[in-house]
C-alpha cells in the first residue's frame, strides 16, 4: 500500500493546530460561527422532528437526570476541504446512583451465593 507522506503530515498539521471545538461558546468566538450556528440548528431541527424532546417535568430528588454536551465535528473530502459542518447533541450516560450500584451488586452476590448469607 502507498501512502503519500506530504498529505499525512499536512492534515496531521492541520488538525494539531487547527483542532475541532469543544464549547458552544468556542464556535461562537470563530469567525465561521454561521456555519456552526446552521449545524446546530440543523440537529435541534431533527431531534424535533423525531420528537425526541418532550415538555419539561420536575426530576424528584431521588433521580440525577442524564447530562448532555454537543460534539462537533468538521467533515473532510478526500482533499481534506471543508465540505460540512455537524454538530451533535449526546447525553452523557456515566451519571450514576451510589446507591443503585450498591443494590445491584448485593443482589448479584446473593444470586451467586445464596447460601453465604
Amino acid at each position: 500500500m502507498i501512502v503519500d507522506t506530504f498529505f499525512s503530515e499536512k492534515i496531521a498539521h492541520e488538525l494539531h493546530n487547527d483542532p475541532d471545538l469543544k464549547t458552544l461558546v468556542e464556535c461562537c468566538k470563530r469567525p465561521n460561527w454561521t456555519q456552526w450556528k446552521n449545524a446546530v440548528q440543523s440537529e435541534l431541527d431533527s431531534l424535533t422532528k423525531r420528537k425526541v424532546f418532550t415538555s419539561a417535568i420536575p426530576t424528584p430528588p431521588s433521580i440525577f437526570p442524564v447530562g448532555y454536551k454537543w460534539v462537533f465535528v468538521r467533515k473532510r473530502n478526500e482533499n481534506n476541504e471543508m465540505v460540512r459542518y455537524k454538530a451533535r447533541l449526546v447525553a452523557q450516560g456515566f451519571t450514576r446512583d451510589p446507591v443503585l450500584i450498591l443494590m445491584k451488586h448485593i443482589l448479584r452476590l446473593l444470586v451467586e451465593s445464596p447460601s453465604d448469607f
